[in-house]
């Protein structure tokens, strides 16, 4: 009898003590303005922030932000230089977790200027190790400049460029490398542990695993502690970040190209301590052959969807997210029709009706398909593809606005042409367009490209890795701002609608 009331209590003590967890776990239901320029001021509200405002660590994609004030359902903080358009975060620092927001903030600048060959900067190369594969962007030492961080798919390492620019010189020191499993095809960065460092998630194509490595890195000295590996499916080649169960902890999601699944493994880490539960795989189709991944609300539901571009179906799988905390589920995919042999994925709203669109770029067709959202909560609905030509061989589609007329380009990576096509937003709500194509000269093989302000000035510049050039191109953006009226106005922020959930159904 006395065992029986024991494991009662144990059983109930843990109930407890989950109830709490999610209880204090933070949540971000809005934020205003929607879109903005370096230094502006954004008020974020949600729910169990910290009441001290050094107790939250806000990030706005690849760079911390200072937060100025807070309560437990307000923050207010500031825009940070090297901003990239990726989900707004916040740690509470007190309880170790985490709430990212639904919709990215858009970083944008005083432009609006037409995009052209001169536009950016020839390419500056810096060495990686052999066939860098992907490429990503973020803080690892906390300096405010982001690093890049390129997979090295022939030496079972990720290559680590510590950033040392000043406005408008790009600037990297030697690369340092860090031993990861075998094959490692892709990157994802984000704070893992709860201990406000951005840490890595690499995807192992040949060893069939995901390596996590921690951040140990400070100021100036970039380190991380020995790779954790996870099995994941067969021949994984992307991987994304995201808290998938809404339990403040960032799960991680996998394509599997040789087993034709998604692998999601949920997060159960404390501060200082990295650790997934087993992955739980999810079908993208028979021999469909998913090539990447990409999180995204597709249904405006507040929850991040899976989204698989498949190379041999030829379609993109959307698998709709009906988890709860600590629960990974996901409703049956949708499949959409893409161009011949698709690989990359890229999500935002491209039309500025508030709901993010799917773009995808396709190998084989010379082209970028785009596809407006036309979903409804619990409901995912795609317009048929409008296509967009590109260079050849286009391995990857990324989102940033590179112009600063506040909507997002599209730049893809073609490795067949050694090049960057960037493509001019001049879409409207309801009608998706673009400008064509200009092609900026790479290195050689480029596969995946990367958005964001490496030097500093407030224009987001762009990153490729080189798989036959053992290296990584920069391309400084050199778009020359139009004379202000006074020196505060590159400060202020774009008029933008307020984002915010929508109320529970």
């Amino acid at each position: 009898m006395n065992t029986m009331i024991q494991k009662l209590h144990i059983f109930l003590s843990a109930c407890l003590v989950g109830t709490l967890l999610a209880a204090q776990t933070p949540t971000i239901t809005g934020f205003t303005p929607a879109a903005g320029s370096i230094g502006a001021t954004v008020t974020l509200t949600g729910t169990n922030f910290n009441p001290t405002a050094t107790n939250n660590i806000v990030h706005f994609g690849a760079v911390k932000a200072t937060v100025s004030s807070a309560s437990p359902t307000s923050l207010t903080v500031t825009v940070p230089l090297g901003a990239t358009y990726k989900p707004i975060t916040v740690l509470n620092t007190v309880t170790g977790l985490s709430a990212a927001s639904a919709k990215p903030f858009l970083v944008t600048f005083s432009g609006g200027i037409a995009i052209n060959t001169m536009s950016f900067a020839t390419k500056t190369d810096f060495t990686t190790a052999s066939q860098p594969r992907s490429v990503a962007s973020g803080d690892l030492d906390g300096d405010g400049k982001p690093e890049l961080i390129a997979t090295n798919n022939g030496s079972m390492s990720v290559s680590l460029l510590r950033n040392t620019s000043s406005s408008g010189t790009l600037a990297f020191a030697a690369k340092v490398d860090v031993t990861t499993g075998a094959g490692p095809s892709s990157a994802a960065v984000g704070d893992l542990d709860g201990d406000g460092k951005l840490d890595l998630a690499i995807g192992n194509q040949f060893s069939n695993t995901v390596s996590i490595l921690r951040n140990t890195s400070t100021g100036g000295m970039l380190s991380f502690a020995a790779k954790i590996d996870s099995a994941v499916g067969s021949g994984p080649l992307g991987v994304a970040i995201g808290d998938l169960d809404g339990d403040g902890k960032p799960d991680l999601a996998l394509a599997n190209f040789s087993s034709s699944t998604v692998s999601v493994l949920r997060n159960t880490s404390t501060v200082g301590s990295i650790s997934f539960a087993r992955k739980v795989d999810f079908i993208t189709g028979t021999n469909s052959r998913p090539y990447n991944i990409g999180l995204g609300d597709i249904d405006g539901d507040g929850k991040l969807d899976l989204v698989a571009p498949n190379a041999f179906a030829s379609n993109v799988s959307v698998i709709r997210n009906t988890s709860t905390p600590g629960n990974l589920s996901f409703a049956g995919r949708v499949d959409f029709t893409t161009g011949d042999t698709p690989s990359g994925v890229a999500i935002g709203d491209l039309d500025g009706d508030g709901k993010p669109e799917v773009a995808i770029s396709n190998l084989f067709s010379t082209s970028v398909s785009v596809f407006r959202n036309t979903s409804k909560v619990d409901t995912v609905a795609l317009a048929a593809k409008v296509d967009f030509a590109t260079g050849a061989t286009p391995f990857s589609v990324s989102m940033g606005d590179l112009d600063g007329d506040g909507k997002l380009d599209l730049t893809v990576a073609n490795s067949g042409s050694s090049s960057l096509s960037v493509l001019r937003n001049t879409s409207s709500s309801g009608t998706l367009s673009f400008v064509a194509k200009v092609d900026l000269a790479v290195g050689s093989e480029p596969n995946i490209a990367s958005i964001g302000d490496l030097d500093g000035d407030g224009k987001p510049d762009l990153a490729t890795t080189n798989l036959r050039g053992n290296s990584a191109s920069v391309l400084r953006n050199q778009l020359t701002l139009p004379l202000q009226s006074s020196p505060s106005a590159l400060l202020q922020d774009k008029p933008g609608i307020p984002y915010s959930l929508p109320a529970p159904a």
